[in-house]
């Protein structure tokens, strides 16, 4: 019988503290739009006690476990890949991370829900939550698809997910070796690299003119120095004041080139650019 008990898992499978009476699952914030393929969004879950309305802690070598529900009710935690049989739950707090779906769920009833449950201790009588309703498009849709306003872009985005900018644009800029906000942002206007390229992209007459381009190079310094901003976290505070010396003389430079505020350029006129560089590209 000895020997036997040795082949047994190492952690408690019976519990060892009285548990206080309906203690609850919690999710932390968790993102309801995501793709498949990419690793989800580490999210938390706490184990609450409803009359202290604190964490339960008492969770030593307790562990969670996580299903996936589709929009039909189905389990189908085949199509969520997880790394690991189930995350501790320490002091009554479980992180979880590194979950990729597999599939879309347009295909599976039009959303997931995540199922939560104390896979460890078993019989605990606490009841699995269920997470809000999760969408899960295509990886491919990530990348291409157009952002709805300038301020969803990140430096990084490439090209064709720019309002504004169409496959042709943005193909001829890539070729010109511009493909991302970051690239464009970065010409000069006013240098030799800037004609050229205007002049490569507007070959036939297009609709991008030298003033929608400027202002569309203008635009995406804006969305550089915006993400600068988040991404620094200053050490000191004379870094803090070079950097915006550094940005305001970057921001004169542009408006002295532009002659505009880009405030004095209504969202009214950009938007009426991008209908009319849809309606062309079309």
């Amino acid at each position: 019988h000895h020997h036997s008990q040795a082949a047994s898992p190492s952690f408690p499978t019976q519990i060892t503290v009285s548990l206080p009476p309906n203690l609850k699952l919690r999710f932390g914030i968790i993102k309801t739009k995501w793709f498949t393929r990419r690793p989800y969004p580490e999210f938390q879950v706490t184990l609450i006690n409803p009359e202290t309305i604190t964490p339960f802690t008492q969770t030593e070598g307790w562990l969670v476990g996580i299903k996936l529900v589709s929009g039909n009710g189905h389990y189908v935690s085949q199509l969520l890949h997880t790394s690991v049989y189930g995350f501790p739950l320490l002091q009554g707090k479980a992180t979880i991370q590194g979950l990729k779906f597999t599939a879309v769920s347009s295909r599976n009833g039009g959303f997931f829900q995540l199922e939560v449950f104390i896979k460890n201790p078993e019989n605990t009588s606490i009841e699995p939550i269920r997470s809000p309703e999760i969408r899960v498009l295509s990886e491919r849709l990530k990348n291409e698809a157009k952002v709805s306003s300038f301020e969803e872009l990140s430096s990084t985005d490439e090209l064709s997910r720019v309002p504004g900018i169409g496959k042709k644009y943005a193909s001829r800029l890539s070729n010109a070796g511009i493909k991302t906000v970051t690239d464009l942002a970065l010409i000069e206007p006013a240098s030799q690299r800037f004609s050229d390229i205007l002049e490569m992209i507007r070959k036939d007459r297009g609709s991008l003119t030298e003033s929608k381009f400027l202002c569309l190079i203008e635009n995406m310094k804006q969305i550089m120095l915006k993400g600068e901003e988040n991404d620094s976290s200053y050490e000191n505070v004379e870094n803090h004041h070079q950097h915006h010396a550094k940005r305001r003389k970057t921001e004169n430079e542009v408006d002295s080139m532009l002659n505009f505020q880009l405030s004095d350029f209504h969202e009214s006129e950009s938007s009426r650019i991008i209908k009319q560089v849809k309606e062309e590209e079309q």
